[in-house]
């Protein structure tokens, strides 16, 4: 938001949404988090990618939330054909678990985001603003998880290379464990 010329406040232009998602209380979640932003305007809301795609082409919104799993065709499948149709179209894909392979597929088919279906609505909301108006593109929390996961299995693949440190000290002071005596 700025000033105009009179000093009044101007409004930023809308952004228009769609929610895909097949279970209709997980779409009540995200009507909810869009609704709390007076500039995100829902065009449409479906269960399934088929009529995702019909939606794009009728009403070009400018951002899509798209789960993973559709009754009728992979979101990715749904990702892809819509930016086909709508390259500036802004995408967060949706999914139960946070999968790397699939996160990475996601972006490399044109997601901007990715968002956990069970992520804390207050982090939801900062993200999804975050995407819309400041060009982010993963959320925090995220980040953390993959992060967490990533150099848990680091640091469990160190372990597993070393003795334990009781082991390593009992070697290096045992005399079987000193070299050259």
């Amino acid at each position: 938001m700025s000033l105009d010329g009179s000093g009044g406040i101007l409004r930023r232009p809308a952004c228009t949404a769609l929610l895909v998602d097949r279970d209709e209380e997980a779409r009540g979640r995200w009507r909810s988090l869009l609704e709390l932003e007076d500039d995100i305007r829902i065009v449409g809301e479906t269960d399934n990618g088929a009529a995702a795609i019909r939606l794009v082409q009728a009403h070009a919104p400018q951002l899509a939330l798209i789960h993973l799993t559709l009754p009728d065709m992979s979101g990715l499948a749904v990702l892809r054909q819509m930016k086909e149709r709508h390259p500036a179209l802004k995408a967060i894909v949706l999914s139960e678990t946070a999968d790397l392979g699939r996160l990475f597929e996601a972006m490399k088919t044109g997601a901007h985001g990715f968002m956990l279906s069970d992520m804390h609505p207050a982090w939801g909301h900062e993200y999804l603003r975050s995407i819309v108006w400041e060009d982010a593109s993963m959320s925090k929390a995220l980040v953390d998880h993959f992060l967490n996961a990533f150099m848990g299995a680091y640091i469990r693949e160190l372990a597993a290379q070393r003795p334990p440190l009781h082991e390593e000290c009992f070697m290096r002071e045992s005399p079987a464990g000193r070299k050259g005596e």
